[in-house]
């Protein structure tokens, strides 16, 4: 006898908002005159729930945030042959995404309800206290805290306004071992310079990481906690390059990278001096000589103050 025979094994389960096909035939089935079809078409139906499905079997699970079961109905053209009916069980959608995220310190993320969902929600943080962040309770923007000492699990929660059903999702925040800005320009001869690298145990401290200078030659120095010791003089733009690394955790290390350029002239003080310490503007020389002042005894370049060569304006130094 002809019956409807389904071509898989076990429970037939959907995601919400997902297809499946429904894999089927018909089964020993003979003709009842030569004139008939040889093989009746299969057709499906919903019967039960809010999916639909196509002519060719392929099941469509409606949108929906709780766990439903609903039927199939499979037919034949052939009214002798008895239609059957297939359960299909539709998995509840996640409403909130994403879903079971991690994030860094100071960071964000945008919170939202899956398309399709018809829920208006309200944003909370579970048990919200100082050092989990903040989150807009309307637009769902959630806001790390910048500095926080260990990492923690925060659960995020949408309230719908509608019915009051609650979802949930938990966002793992972990700290930042360390991070590294743009470093403006150093110039040398300056002071000591903080350098634009940040730890989550700022708090605690800046001697946390360890510096290293990683480019060559090795210009000025640096210390634990970053901060740079330009050197006096240099003979050309020099680019320096620093490695910082936690001292908790060796794996977290960044680098940062600047320049330590020629100082300023003391003179004009807008102008930059060249490698022999001279303004382009002002004639200024580090050393305090003057571009063209000659001492009025040996007219050797002297300083304005006391030459070098003849010690003038004092005596004239001997030479025996």
């Amino acid at each position: 006898m002809a019956e409807i025979e389904l071509l898989f094994k076990g429970r037939c389960e959907v995601d919400s908002g997902k297809k499946k096909g429904i894999p089927a035939r018909l089964k020993d089935y003979i003709a009842p005159s030569k004139g008939a079809k040889k093989v009746p078409r299969l057709t499906f139906i919903v019967s039960k729930g809010e999916g639909t499905i196509d002519p060719n079997g392929v099941y469509f699970a409606p949108i929906i945030r709780n766990d439903v079961e609903e039927e199939i109905t499979i037919s034949c053209d052939d009214s002798s042959v008895s239609p059957i009916t297939v359960p299909v069980y539709v998995n509840k959608i996640e409403p909130i995404f994403p879903k079971n995220t991690v994030i860094l310190s100071g960071g964000k993320i945008q919170y939202e309800i899956k398309p399709g969902l018809k829920i208006r929600s309200r944003w909370e943080i579970d048990n919200f206290a100082r050092g989990k962040g903040n989150i807009d309770p309307n637009s769902g923007m959630y806001e790390a805290p910048e500095v926080i000492m260990s990492s923690q699990i925060i659960k995020i929660r949408s309230i719908d306004l509608n019915t009051g059903e609650k979802d949930e999702t938990e966002l793992t925040l972990l700290p930042i071992e360390l991070r590294a800005s743009t470093q403006p320009q150093i110039r040398a001869g300056e002071n000591k310079v903080q350098l634009n690298i940040e730890s989550h145990n700022d708090l605690l401290g800046l001697d946390n990481f360890s510096c290293t200078i990683k480019s060559d030659p090795q210009v000025g120095s640096v210390e634990d906690g970053g901060m740079y010791n330009p050197p006096k003089t240099v003979k050309k733009i020099e680019t320096i390059e620093i490695e910082a690394k936690s001292k908790t955790d060796q794996t977290k290390k960044v680098k940062i990278s600047f320049e330590v350029r020629f100082p300023l002239c003391p003179k004009c003080k807008a102008k930059e001096t060249d490698a022999n310490g001279n303004c382009p503007d002002c004639g200024q020389v580090l050393s305090g000589v003057v571009r063209g002042q000659r001492c009025p005894r040996c007219h050797n370049i002297w300083n304005g103050i006391r030459c070098q060569v003849c010690n003038y304006p004092k005596q004239k130094k001997s030479i025996f």
